[in-house]
């Protein structure tokens, strides 16, 4: 309870400011059309091998926003209050499960926030034009919390060892994304046109690769706690 509370806190108008800045993108981003069907479109496969690749700039923004968030909020609590915690009995792992926690945490409000904001803006235009309401599917959801989620858990795993240059992790992932064509990147989950194709073979490839990086990250704290 403790470290999460020092840990919201510290992050805690970061997270509003950041959050109200990429709530307004979305909304404005849905001004003429489905709100998260344009937030998703990407570069297709077909377009990535014949080398047409545009940069959707919000995109990559609202992706890379809950880095920022975080930032090196836990390095900072691991500096300042886990010598307090391991007088209450925690070690490094357990310092380690409840950051991952805090991260998933993270990433549900940071998703369910998004989706609030699109569906009320598909909402409010399909009154004033009078057509059916188009839901995304819960699915979309789910794939975009699994890839912020391993975005923030890369992001603190580089930050224990290059804490500078971390908040650059995830923009290159998703640049370099748009150039490739390697159907087993999870990172094609969130872009729309290819993840109808490849929906199951990312999303399965997303789950492995967050399991392991959270197995990584618990691990290092742990290695952490030792030196």
């Amino acid at each position: 309870m403790m470290q999460s509370y020092f840990f919201f806190i510290m992050i805690g108008k970061r997270f509003g400011g950041l959050l109200t800045v990429c709530v307004v993108l979305v909304i404005l981003l849905g001004c003429n059309m489905d709100t998260l069907s344009v937030l998703l479109t990407g570069t297709s496969f077909a377009d990535a091998k014949a080398g047409y690749v545009d940069l959707p700039n919000v995109w990559l923004v609202v992706f890379t926003l809950p880095t920022v968030i975080i930032g090196p909020s836990f390095e900072v609590l691991w500096r300042q209050n886990f010598s307090l915690l391991r007088g209450q009995g925690y070690t490094g792992r357990q310092f380690g499960v409840v950051n991952v926690w805090l991260m998933l945490v993270t990433a549900l409000c940071y998703v369910f926030a998004i989706g609030v904001a699109a569906t009320v803006t598909d909402f409010l235009k399909a009154v004033s034009s009078q057509r059916v309401l188009s839901i995304p599917s819960l699915l979309q959801y789910l794939d975009m919390v699994i890839i912020i989620f391993g975005f923030l858990l890369i992001t603190q795993l580089v930050n224990w060892r290059v804490s500078r240059g971390a908040l650059l992790v995830v923009p290159v992932i998703l640049v370099a994304t748009l150039y490739a064509s390697n159907i087993y990147n999870p990172v094609n989950l969130i872009i729309k046109e290819r993840a109808v194709i490849v929906q199951a073979v990312a999303l399965w490839a997303g789950i492995f690769s967050v399991v392991l990086l959270v197995v990584s990250y618990i691990f290092l704290c742990g290695r952490q706690e030792l030196k």
